[in-house]
């Protein structure tokens, strides 16, 4: 600006304050808000409605996580009667029945941690809560990936790891940031296309790739893939839940000090690049 004169810096300021004015107006509340008696933009009325507004979602999600917390409790209850009534004497039916309640509380489970994620994602001021212990990243991830082929056994998945990678990860979220994004494949990919998981080493630690053959992302869509609550459109997609995968998945990589990034076309298919920080060396011993 430095051609510019007081009064086109002046006028600069008035269209950004404005713009900044009208944008939150849209979000939650209305532009009088921002205004004083006589109908000039206010910054202290500003800055009042945005600290009102703050405190309200605060509220919000506080209120999301305690309810969210509470209701595993009684969802484990659930899960553990459904599997002694399994281990029991059932005819057919009865065993359908049980099958079909503890699926219903998985899923329900399911849900509820994923809210609860999102929760603690946002009152920790975009953080989540970790455990980092030495373990084996390779061995972390076979277990993971045999559990989502437990519940998709018709779904062909495959691990690449030469090494066990070594490192200080918290293998109970790197579990769960597979199976957002195997699941998420398993979404968006076709039926009969193979889902790869490979483990690389690199300088920062080492690099989950999950790669499906699919639809690709439509590029519009790409800057708001790990925004919460929202999902994919692309063809062929049986996605369902709350949108929240992808978003817990990033939180997940950045609490182990890396992140996500995407790539997809019709020719290369869709993978998804997990950068994560070993917390130290990594050790790329040879696995078995």
């Amino acid at each position: 600006m430095g051609g510019a004169t007081p009064h086109d810096r002046s006028r600069a300021v008035t269209q950004q304050w404005s713009a900044i004015t009208n944008a939150i107006s849209r979000a939650r509340g209305r532009r009088e808000d921002f205004e004083d008696a006589d109908g000039s933009l206010s910054l202290e009325r500003a800055i009042e409605t945005c600290s009102r507004l703050t405190e309200e979602a605060l509220r919000r999600e506080q209120w999301i996580a305690v309810l969210s917390h509470d209701l595993r409790a009684p969802l484990h209850s659930i899960q553990a009667t459904t599997r002694a009534l399994s281990a029991g004497d059932l005819d057919e039916k009865q065993r359908s029945q049980v099958k079909r309640i503890d699926h219903a509380a998985s899923r329900l489970a399911t849900l509820v941690g994923e809210t609860l994620d999102y929760a603690q994602v946002r009152l920790r001021d975009g953080g989540i809560a970790m455990q980092r212990r030495r373990c084996a990243l390779r061995v972390v991830c076979e277990e993971a990936i045999e559990q989502v082929r437990a519940v998709s056994p018709e779904r062909t998945i495959v691990l690449r790891a030469s090494n066990n990678l070594e490192g200080l990860w918290d293998p109970v979220r790197i579990a769960q940031l597979l199976f957002h994004l195997v699941g998420n494949a398993i979404s968006y990919a076709c039926p009969t296309s193979t889902i790869s998981v490979t483990l690389t080493s690199n300088v920062q630690g080492a690099e989950i790739a999950v790669h499906n053959w699919g639809g690709p992302i439509d590029e519009a869509e790409l800057p708001f893939l790990f925004e919460p609550f929202r999902r994919g459109t692309h063809d062929g997609s049986n996605a369902h839940g709350l949108g929240l995968g992808l978003f817990v998945a990033r939180a997940i990589a950045k609490a182990h000090g890396g992140g996500i990034r995407v790539s997809s076309s019709e020719h290369e298919g869709t993978t998804f690049r997990v950068a994560l920080d070993g917390g130290g060396p990594v050790a790329a011993t040879h696995a078995k």
